[in-house]
């Protein structure tokens, strides 16, 4: 069983008009609405494969329940990776999770030095892994 957790979920909405007319009022002839995020997104795509899988959401919380939440999982000997970036990646890590995926400026953020360059991005990931994380994914370009 695959838990995504989502904090501050979001409700997308999608319009349909026939054209959009400035200065006029514009018939939305239909609409849509659902659930929406990247972890929410994950479940769908690992419902669609077929694997089983629950969504979680919380709304209005603070980083530090990132950490709790590793912390709980971790001692139900669950595998953990930790998708999130700024306050919420630095104290999730706290957490020690098994795999997480920030990329160059995440990173970054986290060791507080711009890293250039592949030697100094390997060994960035290297530190983060020697304070308990199993795997540090990164990208260089971008997310």
């Amino acid at each position: 069983m695959v838990y995504t957790i989502t904090l501050n979920p979001a409700l997308d909405r999608t319009l349909w008009l026939e054209k959009i007319q400035p200065d006029e009022s514009n018939r939305i002839e239909k609409e849509q609405r659902y659930a929406g995020g990247k972890r929410i997104d994950v479940s769908k795509v690992l419902t669609t494969i077929g694997m089983s899988n629950r969504t979680l959401g919380f709304v209005g919380v603070h980083p530090e329940i990132y950490r709790k939440i590793i912390e709980i999982a971790k001692n139900k000997e669950a595998k953990v990776i930790l998708y999130t970036d700024g306050d919420a990646l630095k104290v999730g890590i706290q957490g020690l999770p098994d795999i997480i995926k920030p990329n160059v400026y995440e990173l970054s953020h986290l060791v507080g030095v711009e890293l250039k360059g592949k030697d100094e991005i390997i060994n960035a990931a290297r530190d983060i892994r020697e304070q308990g994380i199993g795997i540090v994914l990164t990208r260089l370009n971008g997310s």
